[in-house]
């Protein structure tokens, strides 16, 4: 995605405070016709600009942002289906955390979506996704199947 396109649009969001189903199609529109280079992280960044720009969403921009989030961040970045520490500490440090738990749903659900969707993911941001950031503070880092089990095996239901 050009990053001018999208700071263009952060810049009326930021105005009209909410995000339609207009706005992802014209987002999905240009998503789609370019074709030139553009650095992920800025994307990544202007797309969560978007995100606590808006105080209204709609259900369209949460998978727009889900899906184009794990794909910068997943599959861009390398080495390429790794959630590495860098990008877990350059991702923690800006959403909203609210007792060791991503604030917003929306960042709940691309935490979720992230560890679920990387072959390897750094530990703390797993545990940051399900709530137990305290307990990954210092756990080796582990692939996102056993890193899910020992989740899952907390009893926590998702």
């Amino acid at each position: 995605m050009n990053t001018e396109f999208l700071r263009a649009f952060a810049r009326r969001i930021a105005t009209e405070r909410r995000i339609t189903p207009a706005d992802v199609a014209q987002l999905r529109e240009h998503e789609a016709t370019y074709d030139g280079e553009f650095d992920g992280l800025s994307v990544a960044d202007t797309l969560l600009a978007i995100d606590a720009a808006a105080a209204d969403s709609c259900e369209a921009w949460r998978s727009f942002f889900i899906d184009a989030m794990a794909d910068i961040l997943v599959w861009g970045e390398r080495p390429t289906g790794v959630v590495s520490a860098a990008i877990a500490d350059w991702l923690l440090a800006r959403i909203k955390l609210d007792g060791g738990r991503a604030a917003s749903a929306s960042h709940r659900a691309l935490l979720v979506a992230l560890v679920r969707e990387a072959h390897d993911c750094d530990p703390r941001l797993a545990a940051t996704a399900f709530g137990y950031e305290a307990a990954a503070q210092n756990a080796p880092r582990a692939p996102v199947a056993r890193t899910l089990g020992w989740l899952d095996a907390s009893g926590l239901t998702i």
